[in-house]
């Protein structure tokens, strides 16, 4: 098992053990940091929105964001895939909670005021992903944009 493990390290590829520590919050955070960084341009704005909004709807203490989101960004840099993070929140999530998971994907993106065609490609990817309906994509978008 030894070589396995050392082998999924090596080609980037979350062990078993990595695998068990994943929570939806963990997912949620990557994803959302992820959008954060599509389009190049770190905006205050964005990550104000990833921590209030994680907060809210994990129910997570100041402390326990900031560990989250530490991790989140490890992971981020990392990741090669969002095939594990986006399994978890399929797994773990009803749709009411991946919708509002998306909702602020949106927020992310058009923090800034406008939407990047890198951020719109990754939300894109996402929502294929979750299984997220096109009407339900389009739905999210415009309640983002009309707020």
């Amino acid at each position: 098992m030894g070589l396995f493990k050392s082998l999924a390290e090596a080609i980037g590829q979350p062990t078993q053990d990595e695998r068990q520590a994943m929570t939806p919050e963990l997912a949620a955070a990557v994803l959302l940091l992820a959008v954060e960084r599509a389009d190049f341009d770190k905006n205050p704005r964005e990550r104000e929105i990833i921590r209030r909004d994680l907060a809210r709807h994990f129910q997570l203490a100041p402390g326990e964001l900031e560990a989250l989101l530490e991790r989140a960004e490890s992971e981020t840099g990392e990741a090669v895939s969002f095939y594990e993070y986006v399994r978890q929140l399929n797994d773990s999530l009803d749709v009411q909670s991946k919708n509002e998971i998306f909702r602020t994907l949106w927020r992310v993106a058009y923090a800034d005021g406008e939407l990047d065609p890198y951020e719109e490609q990754l939300l894109r990817r996402l929502a294929d992903m979750l299984y997220l309906p096109h009407k339900d994509f389009v739905r999210l978008k415009l309640e983002v944009v009309e707020a």
